[in-house]
């Protein structure tokens, strides 16, 4: 399933998200990019997650590519030496 571009305050989210049927046993296959940038984010995969809850079994994932643009000012990248992982301002 495709996302549709949202614009709210100043955020835009662009991906492709996987339908209920399709379902992994592992947390692998969900990614994020937040400007242009992949990242780890525990929140924000649990909040796919959260979006499953009712749909998937107990211990199945979705897959997810998911894109953020915002403001640089918004995110701090210098929480993790690879900057892999960021957090919300």
């Amino acid at each position: 399933l495709t996302l549709e571009t949202t614009h709210d305050r100043n955020i835009t989210i662009q991906g492709i998200i996987s339908d209920h049927q399709t379902m992994r046993y592992d947390r692998n296959q969900i990614f994020f990019f937040v400007n242009n940038r992949w990242i780890k984010n525990y929140t924000l995969g649990q909040a796919v997650q959260k979006g499953y809850l009712q749909v998937l079994p107990e211990g199945r994932y979705p897959t997810a590519v998911i894109f953020l643009t915002l403001d640089s000012q918004q995110i701090d990248i210098n929480i993790h030496p690879r900057k892999e992982e960021i957090k919300f301002m």
